[in-house]
């Protein structure tokens, strides 16, 4: 009696590999499928899969369990003789045509005559003499021949005894990957061609046609990256030409009639016929062009991220708008650059840049100053109104992605990192598809700008009027539009195919970024962390060493004041303390005060502008370089004036002291000399030096005294 162990391995359906049947190692050992179990466990239904005539036998199942046992049989796990489910299947019935209904109608009636005779003679079926008299029963009944009948036996019991194996078998037709014997007869659809020229283009392609197309794909397509046309050319020429003729001076090729030559669909498929397409494409292009535009994009940005905080997306871009001067709006000055971190769980803007400086360090540190504090302060300053739940982003991420920038290979980057424990990870050259989310969201913000005067979004047509004609925002004005759009953004933008969409329309949420950072800070392991905001600024923003002057504390011109400095008495003259150096740390975009940094690293003071400068109060660093540039260009300007100035000085001078030479030489006076007589002169000089001079009129004071005319200018007259 056999176990139920047995049972277990001898079900319907169930594939045996009898080795010991086989003649030789080569063969392939014939594989039999369990049709039948008897109830008691004695004998079981074999069918041979592996014999196109095989019926089906009875063996006994201890025999069938030695071998098991022994090692001469083995269960077989995979199962290739099972139908493929048909593409008609797959499509349901519904979508099926009048044709395919009616195949799907045929196989399912086969299948049911075969599963009744099955079902109503199951031990018979198994008998050599009876089976005989089965067969024949069928044959009269349903009209077909005994053939067709032991074929649909067949079928039924090699395809696993189920509707899909009376389905044809469409992947097996046509012999894939087998090459035809080229023929008389053209192969394939008949052109259209044909129907109107009676002409028939192309030709069966041989082994030596064959090798000719290979050769012109790989030398004219592949190597001289030819267009496929122009390669079809090249190749016809070469090597299906019969000769060659003069005309106009050039070598032209005779070319045989049409329906001797490859059309240019059979030059493409011979040329690609077995070569490695990844291989042709990087021959054409170069790598890192084909991995950004023709790679397989099986990933997600997302993978490996756990939270909110975890990983940000850092980018920068520039020229996006013409503005004009806070000052003069008739001036035009750079466009801004604009720098965006998105966090890349939730796709939520968490910080910004917009300064019209080129992209370093500095700038890069304010935008992620930015990321990692509040933004209430921000955006009071550019007068949006928001509160802390709006833009509730302040968390100090694991990881900041950007481009291979040498704003995130320097030192300073490294100092940020080791300060604030996260990481610089660079994308590599060429490949933005690895921070998708900020590149979007830079398609996003120029959509958005094109109606703004003196935009630049879009490819400039022609005959089109200067954009930068049209300026008229200054850059508060640009950046306020500019978060405003990113606070819309953050409200309104749908994620789609993100993995948590399900969890927040569970909970009646709209799968937005501010709705995704905040169900992933309650539900998701997220790393990010919090520090102060002085901690923050004294480790992003960029630093710089002053010295102590009298009238304060010196950088890029200004003077800046401390009361730490003045009590300490740095400011005094006649000191050592002021040759000493401090460590103070900027905002580039308000230069209206600095913060001083101890020896622990901390800011310890703000140190305003004294009042000598409060006139600078409020300006950027560029701002600033722009004004001593304009300065300086206006001292140039004027230095040629200047210069005209002082020569005619120099002249004059020459002059008078030539004439006064002349005149004493001419009264030959040698040397000069002091005696009586020229203090008496000294008085009467300083009589005639204090008198009114251009009146050309005599005019007498009460005493009498007369003045000389020419020297005196009356005083102006008031009136009461």
């Amino acid at each position: 009696m056999r176990t139920q162990q047995d049972r277990y391995q001898l079900v319907r359906n169930r594939l045996i590999v009898d080795a010991s049947r086989s003649s030789s190692s080569d063969e392939m050992p014939p594989v039999d499928r369990v049709i039948w179990v008897d109830e008691d466990l004695s004998i079981i239904g074999l069918f041979e899969v592996t014999d196109p005539k095989a019926l089906p036998r009875i063996e006994s199942l201890e025999e069938i369990s030695e071998g098991l046992n022994g090692g001469q049989m083995r269960i077989l796990k995979e199962d290739s003789w099972l139908p493929t489910p048909n593409v008609v299947v797959r499509r349901g019935k519904q979508e099926l045509s009048k044709k395919e209904a009616r195949v799907v109608a045929f196989a399912e009636s086969k299948f049911e005559l075969i599963e009744s005779l099955f079902s109503t003679y199951e031990r018979e079926l198994f008998d050599l003499k009876l089976r005989g008299k089965i067969i024949s029963k069928l044959v009269d009944s349903q009209r077909i021949s005994k053939p067709t009948a032991y074929t649909y036996i067949r079928a039924y019991f090699k395809g696993g005894m189920c509707s899909h194996a009376f389905l044809p078998a469409h992947h097996r037709c046509g012999a894939p990957g087998v090459v035809r014997v080229s023929g008389t007869k053209k192969r394939g659809r008949p052109p259209k061609l044909e129907n109107r020229t009676k002409e028939k283009p192309g030709i069966n392609i041989g082994s030596k046609a064959a090798s000719f197309l290979k050769s012109g794909w790989v030398r004219f397509r592949v190597n001289e990256k030819r267009s496929i046309p122009k390669a079809w050319e090249k190749t016809l020429a070469l090597y299906f030409s019969t000769g060659y003729k003069i005309l106009h001076g050039c070598r032209q090729p005779i070319l045989p009639d049409i329906d001797m030559l490859p059309t240019v669909n059979q030059f493409v498929y011979w040329g690609t016929r077995g070569r490695n397409l990844r291989f042709d494409a990087l021959k054409n292009v170069r790598e890192k062009d084909f991995n950004l535009n023709n790679r397989s994009a099986l990933g997600s940005a997302r993978s490996g991220v756990s939270g909110p905080g975890d990983v940000y997306q850092v980018d920068a871009s520039g020229g996006l708008v013409h503005l004009v001067a806070k000052e003069n709006r008739g001036i035009r000055i750079k466009k801004a650059v604009v720098y965006i971190v998105i966090d890349t769980y939730s796709q939520l803007v968490t910080g910004w840049c917009c300064v019209l400086e080129n992209a370093s360090y500095a700038v890069l540190a304010m935008a992620l100053e930015s990321a990692f504090t509040s933004k209430l302060d921000a955006c009071k300053r550019l007068n949006i109104d928001i509160q802390e739940e709006d833009w509730p982003a302040s968390l100090v991420c694991t990881a900041v992605l950007g481009d291979k920038g040498p704003e995130l290979m320097g030192y300073q980057s490294d100092n940020a990192c080791a300060a604030l424990r996260f990481d610089f990870k660079n994308t590599p050259t060429g490949r933005a598809d690895w921070k998708p989310y900020v590149e979007r969201l830079f398609g996003h913000i120029k959509r958005d700008l094109d109606d703004i005067p003196g935009a630049t979004v879009g490819p400039k047509k022609r005959a089109s009027l200067d954009e930068a004609e049209n300026a008229s925002l200054n850059l508060d004005e640009f950046e306020e539009i500019l978060v405003s759009q990113l606070v819309s953004f953050n409200h309104s933008h749908i994620v789609n195919n993100h993995p948590d969409k399900i969890h927040l329309q569970a909970e009646g949420l709209s799968p937005t970024p501010i709705n995704l950072w905040n169900w992933g800070v309650k539900n998701r392991a997220g790393l990010g962390k919090v520090f102060p905001t002085k901690y923050v600024r004294s480790s992003l923003l960029p630093k710089a060493e002053v010295r102590a002057k009298v009238d304060g504390l010196s950088f890029k011109g200004l003077r800046y004041q401390s009361a730490t400095l003045l009590g300490e008495g740095c400011f005094m003259r006649g000191t050592n303390h002021r040759s000493g150096k401090y460590l103070i740390a900027f905002d580039p975009r308000d230069l209206s005060e600095i913060w001083l940094i101890d020896d622990r690293g901390e800011l310890v003071e703000a140190c305003p502008l004294t009042q000598k400068y409060t006139h600078f109060r409020g300006i950027s660093l560029w701002e600033l370089e722009n004004i001593r540039e304009e300065n300086a260009t206006i001292k140039i300007k004027a230095k040629k004036h200047a210069v005209e100035e002082r020569c005619g000085f120099y002249d004059r001078k020459k002059e008078i002291i030539k004439n006064a030479k002349k005149d004493r030489a001419s009264k030959g006076i040698k040397k000069a000399y002091y005696d009586d007589d020229s203090r008496e002169q000294e008085k009467s000089e300083r009589r005639s030096g204090t008198t009114w001079i251009g009146s050309s009129d005599k005019v007498e004071d009460n005493e009498g005294i007369g003045f000389n005319s020419f020297n005196y200018i009356p005083a102006p007259d008031y009136e009461e």
